[in-house]
C-alpha cells in the first residue's frame, strides 16, 4: 500500500506526457486546417464549374440570337432581290409600251412626209407611196407591240403580285422564327447545356426567371416587326431595292436603246440603227412620290431619297416630243395601290393629211400593287449599344447540392476570451448573411453584336448576315455614368456584386 501512495506522488510530481496534450491540440488544429483546405478547394471547384455552366448558357443564348438575326438578314436580302424582279418586269413593260410609241412616231412622221409631198401635187405619187410604206410596215409594228402590252401586262402584274406575295412570306417567317427564338430563351434553351454538365443545378429559382424574362425582353425590344409603319424604316428597303437595281446592261436604271438585242435578238440589225439615229432615256424605281416624273434619269439614278409605295417605270425619247408635239414622257407605267395606270400613245389624229398622236393616261387594274410589305428592322435606341441585344445568365447552387466532404460545424468557447464557429457548409448563411441566394453563384453577361470584317465602323442592320455571339465583361455595366448622379450608391452596389456573383 505504501509503494503504491509512493508512486502515485513521484506520476503527479513528473514532467512526462506534457507534450501528448500539445501533440492533440496540434493534430486538432491540422484537422481543421486540412477540412478547410479541402472544402475551399472544393467550393473553388464548384464554383468555376457553375461559372463555366453559366458562360456556356449566356453563349448559346447570344448565337441562337445572333443565328436568328443573320436568317433574318438572308431573307431581307430575298424581300430586296423580289423587289428587284418586280421592277425588271416593269420594265419590259414600259418598254414594250415605248416600242409602240416610238413606232408610231415614226409612222406620224412618214405620214406627215408623205402629206407634205401630196400637197406639192408633183410629189403626190412619191407621198401616197410613202404613207403607203408606213401604213404596210411601220403600223402593224406598232400594232404588234399594243398587242403585246395588252396581252402581258396582266400575265406580268400576276408576277408582280407572286413576287409580293413571296415578299411576305419572307416577313411572315421572320416573324415565326423570331417568336420560336423567344420562346426558346423563355423556356431556357440553355438548360439541356447547363444540366448536362451538372444535372444537379436547379434552374427554376428567382435569379433564372428574372434573367430569362429579361432576354426575351431585351431580344423582342430590339427588333420592330412593323417596319413599313416606320417612315425610316421603309425608306431603308427603298433605298436598298433602287441600289440594287443596276445590272451588267443596265436595263432596269437606263434604257439607252431603242430595240435591246437581249430581249429582241432578231431585231439587232434595226436596234443598231435606231439607237444610234433616236437615242432613249428610261429607268424603274420604287417611289413614295405619286409623280411617276420624278423618275427620270438626271445623271444621278439613285439621287432620289425615296419611301415606297409606288413602282414607276418611264421611259422617253426626243423622237415622240416631235412627233407628239409635247414635253411629257413617252411611256409612264405606275404600279400603285390607290393610281395604278399607264400612259402611253392612245390614237392618231388628223388635220387634213396630216398626222399627229395622242398621248392619255388611263387607270388600270393591271397595275395595281399593295406597295411595300413588313421585313424584320432594328428599333432606333438612342445609346451606344446600338440596338446589339444583351443576354444575362444567372445560376445558384444550393448547399445540399455542393457534394462538399465535410459538412461539419464546431464551436469553440473560450469563456471570457470569447466564441467562434467553425462551419464547413459553404454559402449557409447566403450572400453576405442575409439568407439569400444561398450556396453559390455566378452571373454571366453576353451581347449579340454586328461585326462586319473590314468595316468596323459599319452600324448594325438586318440587310447584312454578320452578326455574333460573344461573352462580355459585366463590370463594365457597373461604372458609375457622370451623369447619373448615383454618388457612393453604385460602389456599394459594385462591390456587393463583385464579391458575390462576378467571377470575370
Amino acid at each position: 500500500m505504501t509503494r503504491m501512495l509512493v508512486r502515485l506522488i513521484k506520476a503527479t510530481r513528473s514532467n512526462d506526457g506534457q507534450s501528448l496534450v500539445l501533440a492533440a491540440l496540434a493534430m486538432l488544429v491540422l484537422t481543421v486546417g486540412v477540412l478547410t483546405t479541402v472544402n475551399i478547394g472544393h467550393s473553388v471547384h464548384e464554383r468555376i464549374r457553375l461559372q463555366n455552366n453559366a458562360d456556356a448558357g449566356a453563349y448559346s443564348i447570344a448565337t441562337t440570337e445572333a443565328r436568328l438575326f443573320n436568317y433574318v438578314a438572308f431573307t431581307n436580302r430575298a424581300i430586296v432581290s423580289n423587289y428587284v424582279m418586280m421592277t425588271a418586269l416593269a420594265s419590259i413593260i414600259s418598254y414594250l409600251a415605248l416600242m409602240e410609241t416610238q413606232f408610231a412616231a415614226v409612222y406620224i412622221m412618214a405620214m406627215n412626209a408623205g402629206c407634205a409631198l401630196i400637197l406639192t401635187i408633183k410629189g403626190a405619187p412619191a407621198g401616197k407611196k410613202i404613207q403607203s410604206m408606213a401604213n404596210s410596215l411601220i403600223e402593224p409594228i406598232r400594232k404588234m407591240f399594243r398587242q403585246l402590252v395588252d396581252q402581258l401586262k396582266g400575265p406580268v402584274g400576276k408576277l408582280i403580285e407572286a413576287l409580293q406575295k413571296n415578299a411576305a412570306a419572307h416577313g411572315m417567317q421572320q416573324k415565326l422564327n423570331a417568336v420560336v427564338t423567344a420562346g426558346q430563351v423563355g423556356m431556357g434553351i440553355f438548360r439541356n447545356i447547363i444540366q448536362k454538365q451538372d444535372p444537379k443545378l436547379k434552374l427554376t429559382g428567382f435569379p433564372q426567371i428574372a434573367t430569362t424574362v429579361f432576354n426575351m425582353t431585351e431580344l423582342l425590344g430590339a427588333v420592330d416587326f412593323r417596319s413599313k409603319s416606320r417612315r425610316e424604316h421603309k425608306q431603308e428597303l427603298v433605298e436598298l431595292i433602287n441600289a440594287s437595281r443596276k445590272s451588267e446592261n443596265n436595263f432596269i436604271t437606263k434604257r439607252n436603246s431603242i430595240v435591246q438585242p437581249s430581249l429582241f435578238g432578231g431585231l439587232s440589225a434595226l436596234a443598231k440603227f435606231l439607237s444610234f439615229t433616236f437615242p432613249t432615256d428610261g429607268q424603274t424605281k420604287v417611289l413614295a412620290n405619286q409623280n411617276p416624273r420624278n423618275t427620270r434619269n438626271t445623271g444621278n439614278p439613285d439621287s432620289y431619297m425615296a419611301t415606297g409605295d409606288s413602282m414607276v417605270a418611264n421611259d422617253r425619247v426626243p423622237l415622240f416630243h416631235v412627233a407628239f408635239g409635247n414635253t411629257q414622257d413617252a411611256v409612264n407605267v405606275q404600279y400603285s395601290q390607290t393610281a395604278p395606270k399607264i400612259c402611253r400613245f392612245q390614237s392618231y389624229r388628223s388635220i387634213i393629211c396630216f398626222r399627229y398622236g395622242r398621248w392619255r393616261c388611263e387607270s388600270d387594274n393591271a397595275f395595281k400593287w399593295p406597295g411595300m410589305v413588313d421585313y424584320t428592322a432594328l428599333k432606333p435606341k438612342g445609346d451606344s449599344s446600338f440596338r446589339q441585344p444583351e443576354v444575362f445568365v444567372a445560376l445558384n447552387k444550393d448547399p445540399k447540392d455542393l457534394e462538399q466532404v465535410f459538412t461539419l460545424k464546431f464551436k469553440y468557447d473560450g469563456g471570457a476570451a470569447g466564441q467562434a464557429d467553425i462551419d464547413f457548409n459553404t454559402g449557409r448563411k447566403g450572400m453576405l448573411g442575409t439568407g439569400l441566394l444561398k450556396g453559390l453563384n455566378a452571373w454571366t453577361r453576353g451581347q449579340v453584336y454586328y461585326h462586319r470584317p473590314g468595316a468596323w465602323q459599319e452600324p448594325p442592320n438586318m440587310f447584312n448576315p454578320h452578326w455574333r455571339g460573344r461573352l462580355a465583361p459585366i463590370g463594365q455595366l457597373l461604372q458609375t455614368p457622370p451623369s447619373s448622379g448615383g454618388g457612393s450608391v453604385m460602389p456599394v452596389i459594385r462591390n456587393f456584386l463583385s464579391d458575390n456573383l462576378i467571377t470575370h
